[in-house]
């Protein structure tokens, strides 16, 4: 399907509450208390840390404690990260102003304004509404106007939340895979910007 070989294994993590920790900030034996004070009781869950170096934060998170000995058995060579780490890593992520990963019924964001990491949260929503208000919100709390929007995920061209936040903001954009990515003796899917931070993280 794609025009690139691929040579390393790494597992993403999407569905899981996650927080973006400062690197001064970070402390490993507080991990589980500050995800708790956050999400809720967590039960019966492991908790990893990954470390963003370039831009000095680390993702904790916690996923269902038997995951990780069944995915080691079926990937004994791959590397897990939660998806969040993956779009800071990934410089075809290095996006200024809002970067939206849409999923159902929850969406990632990310805002980074002068190569500075100014959000990043997972958000669950049950309308386009929903969406804006929050968009609307991050913008506000970080004193930014109108930044460039880029969306990728499960989102149609056409779709209400996308008419909606075009309302908003005005330099919305699909953001595609860039040509060369799709091998041209494949089908190539009509909505390609559905895989494309999935892409860009192989790169």
């Amino acid at each position: 399907m794609v025009s690139k070989s691929l040579n390393k294994q790494v597992l993403f993590f999407s569905d899981v509450p996650h927080l973006v920790i400062s690197s001064a900030c970070y402390n490993e034996d507080l991990v589980a208390d500050q995800l708790r004070l956050f999400f809720g009781d967590i039960q019966n869950k492991q908790f990893f840390t990954d470390k963003v170096e370039d831009k000095q934060v680390k993702i904790i998170y916690g996923i269902e404690e038997t995951l990780p000995k069944f995915l080691s058995s079926k990937f004994p060579q791959a590397e897990s990260l939660h998806l969040a780490s993956g779009l800071l890593q990934s410089k075809e992520n290095e996006f200024e102003g809002l970067q939206i990963v849409c999923f159902q019924n929850r969406f990632l964001v990310k805002l980074i304004q002068d190569q500075q990491l100014l959000f990043m949260q997972q958000m669950e929503f049950k309308t386009a509404e929903d969406v804006c208000y929050h968009l609307l919100n991050i913008c506000k709390q970080s004193e930014v106007k109108d930044p460039e929007i880029n969306i990728s995920g499960m989102i149609e061209s056409n779709s209400p939340l996308l008419v909606e936040i075009e309302k908003y903001f005005s330099r919305v954009l699909l953001n595609r895979p860039a040509p060369g990515t799709f091998a041209p003796s494949q089908n190539q899917p009509e909505a390609k910007h559905y895989f494309t931070h999935l892409f860009s993280l192989s790169l």
